[in-house]
């Protein structure tokens, strides 16, 4: 749709136009909203796009999608009136998409989404041209909008990550962009306070990335195996794959040193050699690399891009500041990505210390005490100190605390940087993690 002109808008909207202007964007934020742009007016459950109208005209908007509903007048700017804009929006998408002839491979589950996406769309591009979501944009907004404002260079496959925060949510997302095969990577206790049914629900959610009649094949973590509504949804093909040899993975991993291959009964790849060695990225790069086997991208090949891959910011991403190695894997939390993060950090130097600054695990609901108390507990042995942030981590304080080694709890982040930074020292290794709203990147910042 970029580069279109605003009357095949107008016109797809049951607007008569003639319109000349070129449409350049979408956006559903009026602040990004840049001349040329068209702006979807959605009403939120704290904000209503509507209310933003003239933001986004003042920006250059040369269109507003807007409610029927909305009787507010703006002479001399383009209105297209809908009934649901983000049911327009979506749809808007689909028939975009629909029109061009691309190879789909959607990406889902609790853990590893973006990771699993970004290492994908890098082996993908060994042998092909590759579009792949940007950033986390998986939501029921932020995909629909990021394919409208790609622009098409001729890429033959689209690498796309959907999440979900509750059923029917990624059925929607297939719809708009049914994928040819679909990736399940581990299911894991996230957003639980929308599933009274715990992971059960939660796979059911997951599941309905196997539920578009286009979808021919499957790549799927093996511990969704106990998961009916997983092994026995759709039409497709199904593999499944784990760190570890089981009676339950068609793929699994062997590694000698640095150096690690993928195998199934037929079959070793050669040796590779990844830039991480943490298990949880390495388990990524075992979906990636079956994707990449299922579109014939040889061995050889996958082992050359191995040195292109990288990990995506906020995501395990190691930085070092005067002899420290804080790891930031702040972008998002629950119980089992926070197991994981603690029990695969980097050695710390001589006479360094494992330092946690934790903050808190939102979406857990009635299981949020627990499972903050079980971190504290967990944290215990593998951390010499831990610093949380937040009322919800007052349980994981109490727990650590049990332990007699050193703790504290801060209530804002600017008093927890403060602390923190007086503390470390040459040769300790720092874990920084929270669920994403808690913003705990921010301990870096300006330090």
């Amino acid at each position: 749709m970029l580069g279109k002109r605003l009357t095949d808008l107008e016109n797809y909207f049951g607007k008569d136009s003639y319109n000349e202007k070129i449409i350049e964007g979408f956006a559903v934020d009026s602040r990004k909203v840049k001349p040329g742009f068209v702006f979807f007016a959605l009403a939120g459950e704290k904000v209503d796009g509507h209310d933003f109208l003239i933001d986004a005209f003042k920006n250059g908007a040369i269109a507003a999608v807007v409610s029927s509903s909305f009787s507010e007048r703006f002479p001399g700017h383009t209105l297209l009136y809908v009934d649901d804009v983000l049911d327009a929006l979506q749809t808007l998408a689909r028939e975009v998409l629909s029109t061009q002839n691309k190879r789909i491979v959607a990406i889902t589950g609790s853990m590893g989404k973006t990771t699993t996406k970004e290492f994908t769309a890098t082996l993908l591009s060994a042998k092909y041209e590759v579009f792949k979501t940007p950033g986390n944009a998986n939501s029921q907004i932020g995909l629909p909008l990021s394919l409208l404002n790609r622009k098409d260079q001729g890429e033959e496959i689209m690498v796309l990550e959907m999440g979900m925060m509750g059923h029917g949510q990624i059925s929607r997302l297939v719809e708009i962009a049914p994928p040819e095969l679909a990736v399940i990577t581990k299911i894991a206790p996230a957003h639980l306070e929308f599933f009274p049914n715990g992971l059960e629900g939660i796979a059911e959610a997951k599941s309905e990335i196997l539920s578009h009649a286009k979808t021919e094949y499957a790549i799927i973590n093996s511990i969704a195996l106990v998961y009916e509504s997983i092994t026995f949804r759709g039409n497709s093909g199904k593999t499944y794959y784990s760190l570890e040899r089981d009676f339950s993975s068609d793929h699994w991993m062997e590694s000698e040193g640095s150096q690690i291959r993928i195998c199934r009964e037929v079959e070793k790849s050669p040796w590779l050699t990844l830039p991480f060695d943490a298990p949880h990225l390495r388990e990524n790069f075992i979906a990636a690399a079956l994707v990449a086997r299922y579109f014939n991208i040889t061995w050889e090949e996958i082992a050359f891009a191995c040195s292109n891959l990288t990990l995506f910011e906020k995501r395990f991403e190691k930085i070092e500041r005067d002899g420290v190695i804080f790891i930031n894997d702040s972008y998002n939390a629950n119980p089992e990505s926070m197991k994981l993060a603690i029990a695969n950090l980097p050695k710390p130097g001589k006479g360094g210390r494992t330092i946690l600054a934790l903050g808190s695990m939102v979406e857990l609901g009635s299981y949020s005490e627990p499972s903050h108390r079980e971190i504290g507990e967990y944290a215990d042995r593998y951390g010499d100190r831990l610093f949380c942030l937040g009322e919800k981590c007052l349980p994981m304080k109490e727990a650590f605390a049990k332990s007699g080694k050193p703790v504290e709890h801060f209530q804002d982040i600017k008093s927890m940087q403060k602390s923190l930074f007086a503390e470390v020292k040459k040769g300790d290794v720092v874990l920084i993690k929270a669920s994403n709203s808690v913003g705990l990147w921010r301990i870096l910042e300006s330090s």
